[in-house]
C-alpha cells in the first residue's frame, strides 16, 4: 500500500502554513499539504461534515468507518479504528453479513478519553477496548467464532481418513 509522508509545519508550502497555525493540524491536513490547492477546499467540507450538529460524533465515525468498509479503502478504515482495518481486509466475506453487524459505544466521544466498542456479527466479534490508564492502553479482540484456534482438526482427519461405510 502506498503511503503519503505527513508534511511538517517547517516544511508546509506557503500557501499551508495558515492550517498549522495553531499547532498540529493533524494527518489530514499535514498529507494534503501537499497540494495546497486541495487542502483550501477539503479543509472547510471536513469542518462541516465532521463539526458540531445534531448528529453526535460517534454517529458520524460510524457512517465513514461503515462506508470505508464498504468502499473497500483500507487507508480511511484504519485511520478511523485500528482493528476495523481488519473488518476492511474481510470487507469481501463480510459483504453479505454487513447489514447484520452491530455496533456498540461507550466512553467519552472526545479524543484521549476512555472509550469502548464492539462490533458484531454472525461470524465476527471486534472489540476495542482504551479505558484503562487514561485512555493510554488499548486491548483488543478480533474473533471469528466458527473458527477460532484454527478448526476441528481431528474432525477433519476423521472425515478425510476414515471411511464413514465401515
Amino acid at each position: 500500500m502506498s503511503v503519503i509522508s505527513l508534511v511538517e509545519a517547517s516544511q508546509a508550502p506557503l500557501a499551508a502554513q495558515a492550517f498549522y497555525a495553531d499547532g498540529d493540524p493533524g494527518p489530514i491536513v499535514a498529507a494534503l499539504a501537499h497540494v495546497p490547492e486541495v487542502l483550501e477546499v477539503t479543509v472547510p467540507f471536513l469542518r462541516t461534515v465532521l463539526g458540531g450538529s445534531s448528529i453526535p460524533l460517534q454517529t458520524k465515525e460510524i457512517v465513514i468507518l461503515r462506508t470505508s468498509v464498504l468502499l473497500s479503502c483500507r487507508y480511511c478504515t484504519q485511520t478511523h479504528t485500528v482493528v476495523a482495518g481488519v473488518a476492511a481486509a474481510e470487507a469481501e466475506r463480510l459483504g453479505a453479513a454487513f447489514g447484520e453487524l452491530h455496533f456498540a459505544w461507550a466512553g467519552a466521544a472526545e479524543t484521549r478519553r476512555p472509550h469502548y466498542y464492539r462490533i458484531q456479527g454472525p461470524d465476527l466479534l471486534i472489540e476495542y477496548d482504551n479505558t484503562q490508564h487514561g485512555a493510554n492502553h488499548v486491548h483488543s479482540v478480533w474473533r471469528r467464532p466458527s473458527g477460532d484456534f484454527g478448526g476441528d482438526l481431528l474432525a477433519r482427519h476423521h472425515a478425510e481418513a476414515h471411511d464413514s461405510t465401515g
